[in-house]
């Protein structure tokens, strides 16, 4: 139930919507890195 009611208020939020649709334009245009490249392993 908790999960629900953190759900509903997370996608409530305009400005965490938008860094949703922000990563999800990040990804598709290739403006990601791998776990490698950010801890130099």
């Amino acid at each position: 139930m908790n999960d629900s009611i953190e759900d509903m208020l997370a996608l409530s939020s305009d400005e965490y919507l938008k860094s949703i649709e922000e990563a999800r334009n990040d990804y598709k245009t290739g403006r990601v890195r791998s776990i490698e490249e950010i801890f130099d392993v």
